[in-house]
């Protein structure tokens, strides 16, 4: 719908840093209670996610994360450090600050 790409073709952004990536994200919002019982709901995911959890981590990593596991941790380091940019963004930010001759990152 958005035009991204699928399956083998998108762009694994951490490893092809050269690359324009081609992912989109699709959000939606869902009333559980809509559907059934919020607490069995509740309950039902937290098994799933202990499950994966509990599986084995690829190769090279120390455990399977859900997402938003660390979302707390993660936004007290980047409120007193600030949020990391890829080098090729700061470049790419420091061009346009330079076509509009105003002060570059950093």
């Amino acid at each position: 719908m958005n035009g991204a790409a699928l399956g083998r073709d998108v762009v694994e952004f951490s490893k092809e840093t050269a690359k324009p990536t081609n992912t989109g994200q699709f959000i939606a919002a869902i009333s559980v209670a809509s559907f059934g019982d919020v607490e069995a709901f509740k309950s039902h995911a937290d098994a799933v996610f202990q499950q994966l959890r509990d599986s084995a981590p690829l190769p090279g990593t120390t455990e399977v994360r859900i997402p938003g596991q660390n979302r707390n941790a993660t936004c007290r380091e980047r409120l007193s450090q600030g949020i990391p940019l890829h080098p090729n963004l700061v470049e790419t930010l420091s061009g346009i600050a330079h076509e509009l001759d105003i002060a570059p990152l950093g």
